[in-house]
């Protein structure tokens, strides 16, 4: 869904609840020298002496070439599941180019030191509606119940008339790909040992919205304000349930972390996106917007410096 058609229902949503707002030189080589000239009138023997008989040296063994360094790949396993209705969700993510497709690029292009896999499977009760990087398995897994929340939220959205069915469709592969690119960023910083600053949390979620908005354009802008909505999502259900926000948790709040990503995609391209714009009915107060722009530049200036030494020539 392109931008500009989702801004009336983004804002119909976030009205729904209280909405805050140098090159090494290469060595010279040396000068060769010319023989010295014979000495002028010096005798020569009237005998030569004989020349010893000087038997071939034996070609020296050639080291053995180190074997190549296989890269590791980058592996979506999807695994069977017990829930309900998860053989339709599999069937929509293998079959969405969107993500399929951006996991293909993303695995010609990165250099791993050993195969990582994304493993979408059922998972203990403890990690239900979860998704993370497990270091280590040194593996991203998917919860089956985190798809399947996500896809009731978007579910819900096409009821209320917010988006069409087809629509809540492709949010829910734009979301799930957000959420495997996340966590994708906490695998890049463990196995790259990447140098970071301040929480990996809000890292995590500038190298997705980069690697979206970055690979296609207003397509992947789309994808990356999927992985937004599913923040309102979670923000809507936060204010009400009963339970304190989590001010202390590692990762900013949700309704931060909305507001966040819509701001980066604003800040890539300020003329394509400006109906996010709050004062063009959209989400994205101006006051913050103004600060986007300088946002995105810093961090689509920082990953392509972190990742240089680690893509494939």
């Amino acid at each position: 869904m392109n931008v500009s058609l989702r801004v009336g229902w983004l804002v119909a949503l976030t009205s729904a609840f209280a909405v805050g707002c140098g090159k090494r030189e290469a060595p010279t080589p040396p000068v060769p020298q010319a023989a010295p000239a014979p000495l002028v009138g010096a005798a020569e023997p009237a005998v030569k002496p004989a020349e010893p008989a000087v038997e071939p040296a034996e070609p020296e063994a050639k080291p053995a070439e180190p074997e190549a360094q296989v890269a590791g790949r980058i592996r979506v396993v999807y695994e069977a599941s017990k829930q309900p209705r998860v053989a339709r969700l599999r069937a929509k993510l293998e079959g969405a180019e969107a993500f399929t497709g951006l996991m293909t690029r993303l695995d010609a292009h990165l250099t791993l030191p050993r195969d990582l896999p994304i493993r979408f499977s059922d998972c203990d009760e403890e990690d239900q509606g979860n998704a993370y990087y497990d270091e280590e398995a040194r593996e991203i897994r998917v919860c089956w119940s985190l798809v399947r929340e996500m896809a009731r939220d978007f579910a819900r959205d096409a009821r209320e008339e917010r988006l069409d069915r087809a629509e809540a469709d492709a949010s829910l592969v734009g979301a799930t790909l957000f959420t495997v690119l996340h966590e994708l960023a906490h695998a890049l910083v463990h196995v790259l040992d990447l140098p970071i600053t301040g929480k990996e949390e809000d890292v995590a979620d500038q190298l997705a919205t980069w690697l979206l908005v970055s690979d296609s354009d207003h397509a992947g802008a789309d994808t990356a304000i999927d992985g937004a909505l599913s923040f309102l999502h979670d923000a809507e259900a936060e204010q009400q349930g009963d339970e304190e926000l989590a001010t202390w948790d590692e990762h900013s709040l949700s309704e931060q972390r909305f507001y966040n990503i819509v701001c980066w995609v604003y800040g890539s391209n300020p003329e394509g996106f400006g109906d996010l714009l709050e004062s063009a009915d959209g989400p994205l107060p101006d006051d913050r917007a103004e600060l986007c722009p300088d946002e995105w530049k810093k961090l689509a200036s920082a990953w392509p410096r972190l990742l240089k030494d680690h893509l494939r020539r």
